[in-house]
């Protein structure tokens, strides 16, 4: 029996955040985007 429970702990600027993820993609060495959504991310 195996539950996967994911939490959002990523960085968002729409709670708060000063910028976006940039390690949860394949795009190595990806810069975090200030006060914009990075979508290859999300």
């Amino acid at each position: 029996f195996v539950i996967n429970y994911e939490e959002g702990g990523e960085n968002c600027i729409l709670h708060g955040d000063p910028a976006s993820e940039t390690f949860l993609s394949e795009i190595i060495g990806a810069p975090p985007f200030s006060d914009a959504r990075h979508m290859s991310m999300e």
